[in-house]
């Protein structure tokens, strides 16, 4: 049925989302389970918040991802939630851009 073939694309796109994400130094990822976004953390330079982040990335790169304060956590701790319901060609190209993008960011 159209499930099973959407359940196996969803985990394809999961597993490519969080091995790219977990892979970006100062970032780290939990495997999603039964969901369409993964929600990462990103090591913050001292009094940088997750929205700065989020807001920086989404000015440099036109990505855009919700930042974890939006959903109750603390925004020192970095989260983020990014859905990953893109094909994995187009994920792979946005994680490229999230590393280069962090990489910057973290190095300031």
């Amino acid at each position: 049925s159209h499930q099973a073939t959407f359940q196996r694309l969803l985990l394809e796109r999961a597993t490519l989302s969080h091995q790219r994400l977990s892979a970006i130094p100062g970032m780290r990822s939990v495997m999603p389970r039964a969901a369409f976004y993964v929600m990462p953390w990103v090591q913050l330079p001292p009094g940088r918040t997750d929205e700065h982040f989020v807001l920086s990335l989404l000015r440099q790169t036109g990505i855009l991802c919700v930042h974890g304060s939006g959903f109750g956590l603390p925004p020192e701790q970095g989260a983020f939630r990014l859905v990953f319901l893109a094909s994995p060609s187009e994920l792979s190209a946005v994680y490229d851009d999230i590393a280069t993008f962090t990489a910057s960011y973290l190095a300031q």
